[in-house]
């Protein structure tokens, strides 16, 4: 975890006072979620991470906060993203390649991961329904198929790799957690959502979805109005640039009838 180890690996091994609140600080001011969350409870999740392997500030693993009613605080759930899988599996010299297509009969969507292994004979073949995972949630709204990919692909390659993936959080899409009325701030944070992308990411957006993938102005406008409620490119916010460029990279893969 290059930047918290740096952080906490001084002295000798000893991790000073300072040296914890300057890490925390670092968190905080990099995730404003857990501005709220209490330092024990987050020295404890960064110590979770710590020992899989995972940095929060490289975003591979998130702390999502919320309200426990028996504990009577806020405390943390940790999920990775899928690519995180996908990552261990190519370290371990195992993965030959793998797919992810969407297939629809009648009105169910169903995802279809295919992985080859180095050391199996047939491919590793997993099939989700759309119905088994969806949830009711602004996010599974917005882009269910999307949703349904991210988590047909780590239940895959969860199945497929045990050994590399046995003690990793869940991902994204398979979180069944979600904040209490306790946790609710009484008035909304739009602080975040009113930091748009810059002008170098937008030029970047475009090279990736018009240049890239071929999409062309009119379907980029549709989907963004679509799902997020986005009328231009301008704005788009920064917490959601990489998830809609990641949306767009799935419309690439077929939808077989």
């Amino acid at each position: 975890m290059s930047a918290i180890v740096k952080e906490q690996q001084t002295n000798g091994g000893i991790v000073r006072e300072e040296d914890t609140k300057r890490v925390l600080a670092m968190l905080r001011t990099a995730l404003p979620t857990l501005a709220k969350v209490d330092d024990q409870t987050l020295i404890t999740a960064v110590a979770y991470a710590k020992h899989l392997g995972l940095d929060p500030l490289k975003k591979e693993v998130h702390f999502v906060p919320y309200y426990d009613k028996d504990q009577k605080r806020t405390v943390i759930q940790p999920i990775v993203s899928y690519t995180e899988y996908i990552k261990r599996a190519e370290k371990s010299g195992k993965l030959k390649g793998w797919t992810c297509k969407v297939q629809k009969h009648g009105n169910e969507y169903t995802a279809i991961v295919e992985i080859k292994r180095a050391d199996w004979d047939m491919p590793f073949v997993w099939e989700v329904p759309m119905a088994e995972v969806r949830r009711d949630t602004p996010v599974w709204k917005q882009s269910p198929l999307f949703m349904l990919r991210k988590s047909a692909i780590a239940q895959a390659f969860r199945m497929c790799f045990p050994e590399e993936t046995a003690y990793l959080p869940y991902e994204e899409a398979e979180n069944w957690i979600t904040p209490t009325a306790e946790d609710q701030p009484s008035e909304p944070d739009t602080s975040e959502q009113n930091e748009y992308i810059t002008e170098a990411q937008r030029k970047r957006f475009f090279a990736i979805v018009k240049k890239e993938l071929g999409y062309k102005e009119d379907f980029i406008k549709e989907q963004l109005k679509e799902h997020w409620g986005i009328e231009s490119t301008a704005e788009i916010p920064k917490d959601k640039y990489e998830e809609i460029i990641e949306h767009f990279r799935f419309l690439s893969t077929p939808i077989e009838d």
